[in-house]
This record gives C-alpha cells, structure tokens and sequence, in this order.
C-alpha cells in the first residue's frame, strides 16, 4: 500500500460501508533503516519509482485508509537486507507505539535455498502476529528485467522440500511466481505447495504477451491443490 489519489467517495455506496481486511501492505523507516532497502536507495530520481524513495511509517498508511473501512492489515516484507526478523520486530514495535493494533498480521521473510531456514523460520514464529513468509521467486532468462533471482528456484528438488517447514508451523507461503513459471512447474511440485498452505501473489508484473495465461495457471495449480 503507498499513497493513493481515490477515497471512498469513488466507490459505491454498497461496497464502501463493507469492512476491509488490507491483505497486503508494506512499511519502511529509510531514516533509522535506510541501509536495509537497497532496492529503495538504487530507485533513480525522477522515474516511475521515485515517490517510494521516502519512509512509510505506520502513520502514513494509517492517514491514508482514514476515509476507508478497513479494519484489520496485514503487512509483507519489504526487502529488509539482513536479519529478516528484525524487520518483522520493526513493524511489531511500529504498531505498539502507535497503539493502533495494526498491522494484525506479519508475513516475513525466508530464503528456502539455506539449510538454516528451518531455525529462522522457528525464531520466526514466536513472533506475535507472525503468520507465513514470501519469499520472491520471478525467474525468466529471456527476460531478466522481470527476474527477482538468478536462479529457478522452483526447478530445484532441495528448495521445494523445505516448504514442508511451513505445515509443520502451521505457517502460509505466499507464492510471488511469472505465470510462465506456474505452467512449467504445477505439476513438478503440485506435492509441495499441498504441503505448504499458500496464498498466492496475484500482481506480479510481466509482458502483455503472457497475462493470457494467467488464468490457466491458476486454474491449473487450484486442480491439483483439489485433486
């Protein structure tokens, strides 16, 4: 979530008196944290991305869904470089002082190529309010530019059977994938993400070319989640 132009005034009467859960927003102090966003701080002046280059507190997001139902959050990691629970202690320490209650709910950060992952992710679920991870997996060589890894993670056997962390912390796995990767790999791995409860990342960008498939590959991973 970052700052919108719309209020509540551009939705319908019937829509806007329902109560929203915000399932998916970020925050970030580049002022005590600005070492951890690289991504942030590489973000050229003057482009598309230049409005992120500032801090997201807990009280922007708060003033901008003042005029909107929303009444629980959640909130995903956000790219924090090193230890990825003292972002999550971040955003749990933002919401006490704020006494507001949100975020609700966490989604952290976990690299499933390491074997300490398993360790991270039990340090990980003392958390209050801590409920899964993401971990971003955007892999196509032919076009790098929407590439998040230099590697297929999905194409690697060691990768896909630490998933089965997550059942047994009963945590959710947010799947953040190209639709190209989903039609290569259902089937491969149907048995891994049955194991892992997963929530999946429903705008991850990509060529016009390819959103055709999009559909399909839901379909297909929803087949194999049911059969």
């Amino acid at each position: 979530t970052h700052t919108h132009t719309h209020t509540m005034s551009d939705v319908p009467e019937e829509v806007s008196s329902l109560a929203v859960i915000d399932c998916h927003h970020h925050l970030w102090d580049l002022e005590k944290n600005g070492e951890q966003y690289g991504w942030i701080q590489a973000i050229k002046l003057g482009s598309k991305a230049a409005p992120l280059k500032q801090s997201y507190l807990l009280s922007d997001y708060l003033q901008d869904i003042k005029d909107s139902n929303v009444v629980k959050s959640v909130h995903v990691q956000a790219g924090w470089s090193s230890n990825p629970l003292d972002e999550s202690r971040f955003v749990i320490e933002s919401s006490q002082q704020s006494g507001c209650g949100m975020p609700n709910a966490l989604v952290g950060f976990a690299d499933f190529s390491c074997d300490e992952v398993e360790q991270s992710l039990i340090e990980h679920s003392t958390l209050s309010g801590f409920v899964g991870v993401r971990q971003l997996l955007n892999y196509d060589p032919t076009h790098p530019e929407l590439s998040e890894t230099a590697v297929d993670y999905m194409a690697d056997e060691s990768w896909c059977a630490r998933l089965a962390i997550l059942s047994t912390l009963n945590l959710l796995f947010e799947l953040h994938v190209l639709p190209s990767q989903v039609r290569k790999h259902t089937k491969t791995h149907a048995m891994y993400f049955k194991v892992a409860p997963m929530n999946m990342h429903l705008s991850t960008r990509c060529h016009v070319q390819v959103l055709k498939d999009f559909v399909t590959c839901v379909g297909r991973i929803l087949f194999y989640f049911v059969y």
